[in-house]
């Protein structure tokens, strides 16, 4: 079920939708700057909401209150009922309601189920919904509504829409089945075509991290974050605008990666710090950070790199500039990083 709930709260990643002239750019500065109640603030007083609208406000709201997340999420659904985007962003709420109620857990994974549904529905031929629904029945337990075998016949209906897209979904359903081999087979070969480096390549760095083999993970997220992206033209479809727009952030996350990974490995510190800062830089110049870690996640991790490289008088400059959020996992982090600067 917890991997299920994984799914589901990255399910909006698949929807990241370029940023428009009417996006209040003000809210998503400040979204960017983690100061998600006054996001808050500024669309909950808009009175007609576009889609883009809605989905800041829920993101943010996710970062304090889940159930107002989830009010949003409604309010979105009935307002865009024909818009398959807004049923996999409510399905995505649904994933975080259900990460944080034990009791509760597999109504909400039903109702993200359902929600999934729907969007495949009013677009049948999208390979992001598809790829939400699969991603869904091959992660949720059967209980939840989680189905291998349909998993398995929405690869062939992706493949039928996007080969690429199928493929990439196809390593997945084999890695679900252990069979390891022929999963990277797959993603090694779609790492040498332009269209499919940057997605290979970053599946290839997960599974990497799994069997923790941090050098060739690095390697791989080190390739994605050096993909070539072929801007669309102002001519190009919706469609096309989107998956560009996802994609830069997929790049943006690899440097990330490069980051973690020299944390939890204690190797290529100094790349590490690099491709941190990186992100950091490339982070506050995004049009959109919705599925991204946050600015202070970063602090934090380069803070650890800085501490481990000896560099303590600027491990404690960078550290005065976090922000505190209110997530346990964090403060944790933070906790561990004040006795340790304590001690330098």
């Amino acid at each position: 079920m917890k991997r299920c709930v994984q799914v589901l709260l990255f399910i909006v990643i698949a929807i990241a939708t370029p940023a428009k002239a009417s996006e209040p750019n003000s809210a998503m500065q400040l979204f960017k700057q983690e100061k998600y109640q006054a996001v808050i603030d500024i669309l909950l007083s808009k009175p007609d909401k576009s889609l883009n609208d809605y989905r800041l406000l829920i993101n943010a709201q996710l970062k304090i209150d889940l159930d107002d997340a989830e009010e949003s999420a409604e309010s979105m659904k009935s307002a865009y009922q024909d818009d398959f985007r807004s049923h996999l962003t409510y399905a995505s709420v649904m994933g975080a309601q259900a990460s944080d109620s034990i009791f509760s857990a597999l109504g909400y994974a039903k109702k993200a189920k359902g929600s999934l549904i729907k969007a495949v529905e009013l677009d049948n031929t999208n390979p992001a919904a598809l790829n939400a629904l699969f991603s869904f029945h091959l992660a949720a337990p059967s209980i939840a509504g989680g189905d291998k075998e349909e998993a398995r016949r929405l690869v062939q209906r992706i493949k039928a829409v996007d080969v690429i897209e199928g493929e990439l979904a196809q390593a997945r359903y084999l890695l679900s089945e252990e069979n390891t081999e022929g999963a990277k087979a797959i993603l090694v070969a779609l790492s040498q075509q332009p269209n499919s480096a940057l997605r290979a390549n970053m599946q290839l760095g997960h599974r990497y991290v799994s069997e923790e083999n941090f050098g060739k993970a690095i390697e791989a997220y080190r390739l994605a974050a050096s993909a070539e992206l072929a801007a669309p033209n102002e001519h190009a479809d919706d469609q096309i605008k989107t998956r560009y727009a996802e994609w830069q952030q997929t790049k943006l996350f690899a440097h990330y990666r490069i980051g973690w990974v020299a944390v939890e490995s204690k190797t290529h510190l100094e790349e590490g710090v690099a491709s941190l800062r990186a992100y950091i830089m490339a982070y506050q110049q995004a049009e959109q950070v919705f599925n991204l870690p946050s600015l202070s996640w970063a602090k934090i991790r380069l803070t650890e790199l800085l501490l481990e490289l000896e560099q303590f008088q600027e491990a404690k400059v960078l550290f005065s500039t976090i922000n505190e959020l209110d997530e346990s996992d964090f403060k944790k982090h933070v906790r561990r990083l004040k006795k340790r600067l304590r001690n330098t």
